[in-house]
């Protein structure tokens, strides 16, 4: 019986960036979609198409239609199964260090979120309202969706296929801000973009450094777990009278900001590069194999043939030039496939920002 097995292999420039791309668009169009359903709720009259539980399932909607395009991509279109620069493997000890990695970005990265959401109301920008948790079954919906579905799904398509694609030309620092530009205009919220920015780029400095997914996954599940319980009632009033007494005394706070966001990156940056020593140390002890004898076998015979070979002196430019041409409009191709795509996100933040100041 003959057992069909699908080819395995790794997610290249463009197809990373592609799959970012088609991510963008049929979120957009689930948003239409779930605008057009809402708009029909307020014309019948039906609550329940703007209630807070319609949101939630708005949210599933939307992180179904991001799973949908690498699925639709690769297993319709390209038909072989593709490999992440960090795939999801099981938990190490050391994918564990990342738990610390969402408190650093809380306390380093929020209080410069709150000065630019601060000075977005004070130029006439309306904050949004956001969803209340004030009932068990909002607050069950909503951290099942805000701290699992959605950092799962957008891990998968931000820190793996478009981390993966953008790692194949870039430096580890630049393909993580990269990322982090795209994942923060993703939200499509003026208010979140300086956070979603430094959260995203941790995401993706930790998924570069552990080689791991599970690590990005952590790190925005948890912070988003923090996000909400911050939110809630009884811990709200005392983030309220912290933020005053921020308000109170502006010359101080300042100082304050800028000395927790140095040393929460100092701390991140420590982190993560003790994540790549950890992963390193393990690639190390598990390329330690005992050869086995028919391996020298097989070393002396490729040294014999190359022995015999005929000493023909190959061409100095054969073979070189046509594939250095397919990496440069590869490369061309990529970077384009991204202007566009984060274009379409920062137009769309530009509607939402304006919209909003209307």
């Amino acid at each position: 019986m003959k057992i069909n097995m699908r080819t395995k292999k790794e997610v290249g420039f463009s197809d990373g960036i592609l799959i970012y791309l088609f991510a963008i668009i049929a979120n957009l169009a689930a948003q239409l979609l779930v605008s057009l359903v809402a708009s029909a709720g307020e014309m019948i009259k039906k609550d329940l198409l703007t209630s807070d539980y319609f949101q939630f399932a708005a949210m599933l909607f939307f992180q179904l239609a991001f799973l949908a395009v690498p699925c639709i991509y690769y297993g319709v279109a390209k038909k072989y199964t593709p490999v992440l620069s960090a795939p999801v493997k099981k938990p190490e000890p050391s994918t564990f260090l990342s738990l610390a990695l969402p408190f650093l970005c809380i306390a380093g990265f929020i209080l410069p979120a709150q000065y630019f959401s601060a000075f977005l109301y004070k130029i006439g920008y309306n904050l949004s309202a956001g969803i209340n948790f004030d009932t068990p079954g909002k607050l069950v919906c909503g951290l099942l969706l805000v701290c699992v579905v959605a950092p799962c799904v957008e891990e998968l398509i931000f820190r793996g296929f478009l981390l993966s694609g953008l790692r194949k030309k870039f430096t580890k620092y630049a393909a993580a801000a990269l990322c982090a530009a795209a994942f923060s205009l993703m939200h499509m919220n003026p208010e979140q973009t300086v956070y979603q920015f430094c959260l995203g780029f941790v995401c993706a400095l930790a998924a570069i450094e552990s080689g791991n997914l599970l690590a990005p996954v952590i790190i925005h599940g948890v912070s988003n777990l923090i996000a909400v319980l911050l939110d809630l009632n009884p811990i709200a009033k005392y983030v309220n009278k912290l933020f005053a007494f921020f308000d109170a005394h502006a010359v101080a706070t300042v100082f304050i900001t800028l000395g927790l966001a140095l040393a929460c990156s100092a701390a991140i940056y420590f982190i993560c590069r003790l994540l790549g020593k950890l992963k390193r140390k393990d690639e190390r002890d598990g390329d330690e194999i005992v050869a086995t004898p028919e391996e020298p076998e097989k070393e002396s015979a490729e040294v014999e043939a190359k022995e015999f070979a005929p000493l023909v002196p190959p061409s100095p430019n054969a073979g070189q030039a046509r594939p250095l041409l397919r990496a440069k409009s590869d490369r061309k191709t990529g970077v384009a496939i991204y202007v566009a795509a984060i274009g379409l996100c920062a137009l769309m933040w530009v509607f939402v920002f304006i919209t909003s100041m209307i």
